[in-house]
């Protein structure tokens, strides 16, 4: 989170906090597997990306965009990137959630913590 501002910092960390805890309550039981770690942290880290892409887009501050070895050089298609790394990762986790409709679905939402 280097380079980033105090108001960035706080909203990211708010981020990765709601898309930690919706992950986990997607896995239900299965948060505890550790086989199956690595996917419901793949997942959450691609709900993170993919939306603070969004909260980029929409405080029209989405520009080229880096992080550690990976990197956007056009904005434009940001967006479109990062659903898609997150719809990759809905799909791997699909088979492992607790019978959760939501997550078959192309929406999510944002909540207050």
């Amino acid at each position: 989170m280097s380079g980033l501002s105090t108001a960035d910092t706080n909203n990211l960390t708010d981020i990765i906090n709601d898309c930690v805890a919706y992950i986990t309550a997607l896995a239900g039981e299965n948060a505890e597997n550790q086989n199956l770690l690595s996917i419901f942290e793949n997942a959450a880290a691609s709900l993170c990306f993919y939306k603070y892409t969004l909260y980029l887009a929409g405080s029209g501050r989405l520009r080229d965009f880096s992080a550690g070895d990976f990197s956007l050089k056009d904005g434009s298609d940001a967006v479109k990137y990062a659903l898609s790394v997150w719809n990759q990762a809905k799909a791997e986790i699909l088979p492992y959630t607790q019978g959760c409709d939501e997550i078959s679905g192309d929406s999510f939402s944002f909540a207050a913590t």
